[in-house]
């Protein structure tokens, strides 16, 4: 029996469809608080369980989470929620981040930081989700650094000193791009000394700043560590996490993320050249190609045309036109 979309709100666990319902209500929203009760409900299954949640995610719900959360940022709600979601989505998964990072959520995060600069728990979820994109093997930590969201991450503990909460995750949030090797740790032990000295019982604030004030050991840890897994990873086959190349194909097409509806009937293929292979003849796109993929917006189609025109090339000689004909099929 399937579930009403405004039934999934009321849901204990997440399924797949209830995912799927949870999409179609952020497809389109007109009502911050409709976002505010989705992403609540996100965030509730994401921290009873964010690993079974994360093998039942489509892309194209992480992408209109991001868009519900650009639109509507403004709204203190939506931003305390949504940067918790996306958290949530990126906790320890690679593909996740690079998916979000792709659709430019770092610099809505910088942007919403400073809309929200006096709130503490949106910089608290803020530096979780920095926190998040800065660990494991994603570009996350680089795309921070080129934002200046490590600014962002410094500020909010001066302004929030006594929110043990925005100490903690900061604190983790520096460890992590410290690890990362793309930062400079200056002004790092002078934040985690005064962390600790607003808050001298906290033992999770002691914990956070000790591990700051320590990261030369901590680094070698971390070494340690990642060779183990990249050893790990090599004796068992396992492929390294990264955005697949569709959804980076959709959105390299448009970072909105607006295309990523069509990524559901996309899945039979591992690439664009095998899109490309299926649809593209004469150096045009198949009529059937909009029909499969149920395409009627014309700034969807113009998009999907350019990414053709652009994947053909302009024909040097009728010889190269004959070339890519025949390795079309």
């Amino acid at each position: 029996m399937s579930t009403l979309p405004y039934q999934v709100l009321d849901l204990r666990d997440a399924t797949y469809e209830a995912l799927c319902q949870c999409s179609k209500l952020l497809e389109d929203p007109d009502d911050p608080w409709l976002v505010v009760e989705v992403f609540e409900k996100l965030r509730e299954w994401l921290r009873r369980d964010f690993a079974h949640v994360q093998k039942l995610l489509d892309p194209l719900l992480e992408v209109r989470t991001l868009q519900a959360l650009r639109h509507f940022g403004t709204h203190l709600e939506v931003a305390r929620l949504g940067f918790g979601v996306i958290a949530g989505f990126c906790q320890r998964n690679d593909n996740n981040t690079e998916l979000m990072v792709a659709a430019g959520f770092v610099e809505d995060l910088v942007k919403l930081m400073d809309l929200h600069r006096e709130d503490g728990t949106v910089q608290d979820n803020a530096c979780v989700a920095v926190w998040r994109l800065a660990e494991r093997q994603s570009t996350g930590a680089e795309r921070v650094v080129e934002t200046d969201g490590l600014q962002r991450v410094l500020t909010a503990m001066k302004d929030h000193r006594r929110n043990s909460f925005v100490q903690v995750n900061a604190l983790l949030a520096l460890e992590k791009l410290a690890l990362k090797g793309v930062v400079p740790t200056d002004g790092f032990d002078h934040a985690a000394h005064e962390a600790m000295r607003f808050h001298p019982r906290n033992l999770q604030v002691r914990r956070a700043a000790l591990r700051v004030k320590h990261l030369d050991l901590r680094r070698v840890e971390y070494t340690v560590e990642n060779e183990m897994r990249q050893q790990r990873i090599a004796s068992s086959a396992l492929p390294v996490m990264k955005a697949e190349p569709l959804s980076r194909w959709l959105l390299s097409m448009d970072s909105c993320g607006f295309l990523m509806e069509y990524h559901a009937r996309l899945r039979q293929y591992q690439t664009p050249a095998e899109v490309a292979q299926k649809y593209i003849r004469n150096g045009r796109l198949l009529s059937s190609f909009f029909v499969d993929l149920g395409v009627r917006k014309l700034g969807h189609r113009r998009l999907f045309e350019r990414w053709c025109r652009d994947w053909v090339g302009p024909p040097s000689s009728s010889a190269s036109h004959a070339t890519l004909e025949n390795s079309m099929g």
